[in-house]
């Protein structure tokens, strides 16, 4: 659930509603009403605006949510998605959108390892 900032709509800080499920063709988008509209949004782009582009965990513990992405993408206990373009990480989308979400206080698994929970990291990042 995005419910931190959503960088396509930098100055509504209000809970997006988007619901972001990764799907073997791309992400859906569900939710209230600005989950339609910004999968409107992505629908006018086309398919590849669904890519998955980008996963971040947030680790700064001085940044706050304050509605400037690259700050509020950082946040400890934060996680950031980005859907479209991922050229400039290595990646292989070329589509002229790229979007991040920020979730406060979710729970992420990799490989069967709980790295956040409720948004408190377990694992030891000194280590």
């Amino acid at each position: 659930m995005v419910d931190g900032s959503l960088s396509r709509h930098r100055d509504d800080h209000r809970r997006t509603g988007a619901h972001h499920d990764r799907k073997r063709d791309g992400v859906k988008i569900e939710g209230g009403e600005q989950a339609h509209e910004f999968a409107k949004t992505v629908e006018s782009v086309g398919p590849k605006a669904r890519n998955l582009a980008e996963l971040g965990v947030g680790t700064n513990d001085s940044a706050q949510i304050n509605g400037t992405i690259l700050e509020d993408e950082k946040v400890l206990g934060t996680v950031h998605l980005a859907l479209g373009n991922n050229m400039s990480m290595g990646g292989t989308c070329d589509v002229g959108f790229h979007v991040d979400g920020i979730l406060l206080n979710p729970t992420l698994t990799i490989d069967d390892v709980v790295i956040l929970k409720d948004g408190k990291m377990i694992i030891d990042l000194d280590t």
